[in-house]
C-alpha cells in the first residue's frame, strides 16, 4: 500500500503489520530487561557468597585459633560449595576440618574417630597421593590421639614434621629435641 505525500510515494504498513512489530519490540525489549535482571541478580549474589576456596582459608584461620564453634558453620558450608563444583579434593578437605569442629557436639568417640581417619590415611588416593590434604588429615587425627593414644600421637606428629619440611611449611617444623639426659 503506498500514499502519495508532496508528489512522492510513501510506502505505509498494514496494521498486522504494525502490531507484529510491536509485539517483535516489546518480547525484545522483555527479554533484555529479564536478561539484565538475571545478571544483575546473580552478581549480586555472587557478591554477597565467598567463593569456597576463601571459606576454607577462614576456617582454617579460625582452626589455626582453636575457635572451633566459629569455625565450624564456616567448614560446613566450604565442604557444601566444593562439593557442589565437584571438588572432591576441597570437599575432603573442609571435611576433615569439620571433624574436630563437631567432635563434641556430635558426641563421637574419640578412639573410632581416630581409627576412621587411620583407614582414610591408608585408603583414600586423595589422602595418599596429596602431600598437603595428607597433613591436614594428620593434624586432625594427631589432635584426637593426643586425647587418647599418645603412641599414635607421636606417630602422627612424626608424619607431619616429614610432610611439613617436604612442603616447607615452617609453621608445621619444630627444631629437633635435644634430651640432656
Amino acid at each position: 500500500m503506498r500514499m502519495m505525500i508532496s508528489g512522492r510515494f510513501k510506502k505505509t504498513e498494514s496494521p498486522q503489520r504494525k502490531l507484529l512489530c510491536c509485539l517483535r519490540d516489546s518480547i525484545q525489549s522483555r527479554f533484555l530487561r529479564r536478561t539484565a535482571l538475571l545478571i544483575a541478580c546473580s552478581s549480586c549474589a555472587a557478591a554477597q557468597e565467598p567463593p569456597a576456596k576463601e571459606l576454607l582459608a577462614r576456617a582454617l584461620h579460625l582452626a589455626d585459633l582453636y575457635n572451633w564453634a566459629d569455625a565450624a558453620p564456616v567448614f560446613t558450608e566450604a565442604e557444601k560449595l566444593f562439593a557442589r563444583a565437584g571438588d572432591q579434593r576441597n570437599t575432603l578437605y573442609a571435611g576433615l576440618g569439620r571433624i574436630p569442629s563437631n567432635i563434641e557436639r556430635e558426641q563421637q568417640a574419640l578412639p573410632m574417630v581416630s581409627a576412621q581417619l587411620a583407614e582414610a590415611l591408608e585408603d583414600d588416593p586423595l589422602l595418599q597421593n596429596d602431600k598437603e590434604l595428607r597433613m591436614f588429615c594428620l593434624i586432625v587425627k594427631g589432635d584426637i590421639d593426643t586425647e587418647t593414644n599418645t603412641g599414635a600421637m607421636r606417630q602422627d606428629w612424626e608424619q607431619v614434621q616429614i610432610l611439613a619440611r617436604d612442603l616447607g611449611d615452617t609453621k608445621w617444623q619444630y627444631p629437633p629435641s635435644h634430651n640432656s639426659a
